[in-house]
């Protein structure tokens, strides 16, 4: 994006773009871990990365109708849980962790209100995550960087009964940031990480027969990325155009997705939010909206 603007500006990019072979490029820097798994076979693979499937999702014989809203989150009030969880958790949170906490609760309350018998079922938590920052420094530079694909999914799994409170305990909203944390941590998806997904790739006769893990037309599971750390409200296109006002993005009819929009960070950090486009079955949607907790959030 920061390119893109540079070039709409006219002004000479502040980068070396690598044009060479993107993928031997990122073979290179996985070559050792690459090594290290070559005695794997496909099926230890697939069991190292639940993420990913040979099954083909399910498609239901009809569609819910389904919406989408977007969201405006006070930070003071996610910096008050986060003062909350103080003393239970040995790892200090970050805002992300807490937010996709709280999105994933609160979608799942609403779910198992109008669905009962979802409470003796287990709900997955799927997040993009960059794999340029697991890979080093050198991978991928401001001044050199990789603009090759190098997206990752971590995928979290609590019992809906864990996520379904109201959150009046810290110890039991600590279990699900802790399990959220964890599940997309450096320690988790690290370079071996990395080289599990692209060699399973390659093994693949027909990569095109390699689907998502998780249940994306159950109305259980939920898909979060989050931009918020992309800085686009820094970028400027050039006069005429300058810097956005605001970031918004086309909404589809999907059920159990979950975009945290780039932050725009304000002169008084006590009124800074977070912005989160939610796509939901409607009903839902209309339960999510009266949920006590999630109103409160709510800026």
């Amino acid at each position: 994006m920061r390119l893109w603007a540079q070039h709409t500006a006219g002004s000479a990019p502040a980068c070396t773009v690598q044009y060479g072979d993107r993928l031997d490029h990122l073979a290179g820097t996985l070559k050792s871990d690459l090594q290290a798994i070559s005695s794997q076979t496909i099926d230890d693979l697939f069991g190292l990365h639940p993420e990913y499937s040979r099954i083909p999702p399910a498609f239901p014989t009809e569609f819910a109708p389904c919406t989408t809203k977007i969201f405006t989150l006070s930070i003071a009030q996610i910096n008050a849980y986060k003062e909350r969880l103080q003393g239970e958790l040995s790892d200090k949170l970050s805002t992300n962790t807490v937010v996709c906490a709280l999105v994933w609760s609160a979608i799942t309350r609403a779910r198992a209100q109008r669905c009962p018998g979802l409470a003796q079922e287990s709900s997955r938590l799927a997040m993009a995550v960059n794999g340029r920052r697991r890979l080093g420094a050198e991978f991928s530079s401001p001044e050199s960087p990789y603009l090759g694909n190098s997206i990752l999914y971590s995928l979290a799994q609590s019992p809906v009964s864990d996520l379904n409170s109201l959150l009046e305990s810290p110890a039991s909203f600590a279990k699900t940031c802790d399990v959220v944390s964890q599940s997309q941590s450096p320690a988790r998806i690290d370079s071996r990480h990395i080289a599990g997904v692209y060699d399973l790739v390659g093994r693949m006769e027909d990569y095109r027969t390699m689907f998502v893990g998780w249940d994306l037309f159950g109305s259980r599971d939920l898909t979060i990325t989050s931009w918020a750390d992309l800085d686009l409200y820094g970028v400027t296109f050039g006069e005429g155009l300058g810097r956005p006002e605001f970031i918004r993005i086309p909404g589809s009819p999907a059920d159990g997705v979950g975009i945290i929009l780039p932050r725009k960070k304000g002169a008084d950090a006590t009124s800074e939010v977070v912005e989160i486009m939610i796509m939901l079955r409607t009903d839902d949607m209309a339960i999510l909206e009266q949920d006590a907790v999630w109103k409160d959030l709510n800026a």
